[in-house]
């Protein structure tokens, strides 16, 4: 059951690292969305509420060690879990300087970089292994 759970996880937030990394490629497009996010309060905090539910249903179901996928996976987890706390309890100021962070182009194809192969890796190890 643990493996079956490990293997789903890893080919849906695989999946959807691939699409985030991919629909980050539309960089403009993109920063528009984030600035609009830092200027309407309601709005990060709906996505903090989103994000809370999806980081709590993963730190619930899956908080394994045992390999290297459960470890991503549970990291991933904790991480959406924090950040979900941050924009939960953040003033418009404070994500308004987390958005700005953005705008620096290293900083921004790091993290689209970073969804890609965490996106890769998990989808490698659901799939094919």
């Amino acid at each position: 059951m643990e493996i079956g759970i490990t293997l789903f996880l890893a080919k849906l937030i695989g999946i959807f690292c691939l699409v985030m990394g991919a629909s980050m490629l539309k960089r403009d497009a993109m920063m528009e969305i984030f600035r609009e996010l830092s200027r309407q309060r309601a709005l990060s905090y709906v996505m903090g509420v989103l994000m809370l539910i999806l980081g709590l249903l993963l730190t619930l179901t899956h908080t394994k060690w045992g390999n290297p996928p459960s470890a991503v996976i549970t990291l991933l987890g904790w991480g959406v879990l924090l950040e979900a706390v941050v924009f939960l309890f953040s003033s418009k100021e404070t994500v308004a300087k987390y958005v700005n962070t953005l705008e620096n182009k290293t900083v921004y194809y790091l993290i689209a970089l970073g969804y890609f192969l965490i996106g890769a890796y998990l989808s490698y190890n659901g799939f094919v292994v």
